[in-house]
């Protein structure tokens, strides 16, 4: 049995211009949640 892969992404709410609403649908778009167990 393979073991997931651990993230953890922090978002820094301050940094940049962008809305940081965006990111979370992007990082689950982009990551497969049956290989990585990640926390935003």
């Amino acid at each position: 049995m393979d073991k997931k892969k651990k993230i953890v992404f922090i978002i820094n709410p301050i940094s940049g211009r962008g809305k940081k609403s965006d990111i979370e649908p992007l990082i689950l778009s982009h990551f497969d949640e049956k290989n990585f167990d990640f926390r935003i």
